[in-house]
């Protein structure tokens, strides 16, 4: 009967052992992005209140086809600033870690909450999804 078992065991211990190494990347992104998003909301704000400057962008009464090209044109900005944003500090966190941590900032880096690794894969998405909008 143990024998039955065991094989069962070693199965169920590597599906659970493949779900945690994906629920670990996951989380390392989710912490990435959590360390610096008002950072990136700021910037995404400043983007908004700068395309409201351009000038005559409020006077647009032409045809519903477009303000449509327009609001196509304008509404991705912002997230793409927010990608940006987010994924450029998270580089210069990167390039940092050993200087913060010897000056013992709790940032997930240094902290050893998140590996380099996963922090170039977060840089990489992020601008690889910014780039693609």
């Amino acid at each position: 009967m143990a024998y039955i078992l065991s094989p069962r065991r070693r199965q169920d211990t590597q599906h659970t052992t493949k779900s945690n190494v994906r629920a670990s990347f996951l989380c390392s992104q989710l912490i990435l992005f959590n360390s610096r998003k008002k950072y990136g909301l700021l910037y995404s704000v400043a983007t908004t209140a700068g395309l409201f400057c351009i000038p005559g962008i409020l006077n647009v009464v032409g045809s519903e086809t477009e303000i449509q090209l327009l609001i196509q044109r304008i509404v991705p900005a912002p997230f793409i600033t927010l990608m940006i944003a987010v994924g450029m500090y998270i580089l210069n966190d990167l390039v940092d870690a050993d200087l913060d941590k010897t000056s013992l900032k709790n940032r997930p880096i240094p902290s050893g909450r998140v590996s380099k690794k996963q922090a170039w894969a977060f840089i990489l998405l992020t601008n690889g999804a910014a780039l693609g909008i």
